[in-house]
């Protein structure tokens, strides 16, 4: 009786060696014995000094073409021309492009390709980008700041042929990329020069000049192209219809109440063991999930009605940090 007992107990496996159509199917990816629900944890462990901050999106010298989008902080599908006034130094949309050229303006397609690092790339896919200014009447976005400051050994971090090289652009792909007055420019330097670029041409004159520009663009803007315009900016609405506002967003804001983020990164210095944890993991957006469903997030990193980024929005770890130095906590302004 113990031996067809035993024999009994085998067969239905040794039936399904056998048998390998009985095995056929895709297995499932979640645990069978853990709640969907749960949410995630994910945590960048990032570098954001060198060489990342000081290498260029796109590599080109001189393969600029209106025929390829190129993606940053500007609309490939905008025209823009450059503000300037005190304290308000940005280029601002002003009509919509046609195959991406412009009459007598800045292409956003030629600026991405200008001036984008791959930090910005990232920053953009992530947040909606780096804001310069947040506000609930205007959204600035601002390139990765190209270091300008010499390291420990009194060198510039970066170089013009591993890193950022100088832009040339022909001069037939300038045709619609550009304004007038620049259409003849000879060279575009990124490395080394902050948020700036800075354009050698030659003027109307037949002259050598050159111009500096803070790459900056206003972001989320209806009076260029309506809703359809800002497709590409990522923006989304906040606030009641009578007074809608709108903010570019990144996967960050798009999961924020259903994941936990948190940051680690290098640090620069040999006084401490790296790497740094820059935010803990934890919710970001106004509300977060529990076992009881959505709450509020007391430290939430934007506002429910704007959507303008907090400022500091936890105050205990910014206060408990190494001497107090941080001021802006939260995963998404580091």
């Amino acid at each position: 009786m113990k031996k067809s007992s035993f024999l009994f107990a085998l067969s239905p496996i040794c039936a399904m060696l056998a048998v390998p159509g009985v095995w056929a199917g895709v297995l499932t990816e979640t645990p069978l014995a853990i709640n969907p629900t749960v949410p995630s944890n994910v945590i960048f462990p990032i570098s954001v000094e060198f060489p990342t901050a000081v290498t260029a999106s796109y590599f080109g010298t001189n393969d600029y073409s209106n025929r390829t989008e190129y993606l940053g902080i500007f609309n490939p599908d905008k025209c823009y021309e450059y503000q300037n006034v005190t304290g308000s130094e940005w280029f601002k949309p002003v009509a919509m492009a046609t195959d991406r050229k412009c009459n007598n303006a800045w292409s956003g397609n030629f600026l991405n390709w200008a001036s984008m690092t791959g930090l910005d790339q990232f920053r953009v896919a992530m947040t909606g980008g780096n804001r310069y200014r947040d506000t609930e009447t205007e959204t600035v976005l601002e390139r990765t700041h190209m270091s300008d400051i010499p390291d420990e050994s009194g060198q510039l971090q970066g170089g013009e042929g591993s890193n950022f090289p100088h832009k040339t652009p022909s001069a037939a792909s300038l045709a619609g990329a550009v304004p007038t007055d620049f259409a003849n420019v000879t060279r575009i330097v990124n490395l080394h020069n902050g948020v700036k670029m800075s354009i050698a041409y030659r003027n109307r004159n037949g002259n050598n000049a050159t111009t500096t520009f803070y790459v900056r663009a206003v972001v989320c803007d209806q009076s260029v192209g309506g809703l359809a315009g800002m497709a590409k900016e990522n923006c989304v609405p906040y606030g009641p219809e009578s007074r809608r506002i709108y903010k570019p967003v990144g996967q960050i804001q798009k999961y924020g109440e259903k994941m936990r983020f948190g940051v680690f990164s290098y640090f620069i210095s040999n006084s401490i063991d790296n790497a740094v944890m820059r935010s803990k993991g934890k919710f970001v957006a106004p509300r977060k999930w529990t076992a009881s469903g959505s709450t509020d997030n007391p430290n939430k990193e934007w506002d429910a009605e704007t959507g303008i980024f907090v400022t500091n929005p936890d105050p205990a770890d910014a206060a408990a940090s190494r001497g107090g130095a941080v001021a802006n906590s939260g995963v998404i302004n580091y």
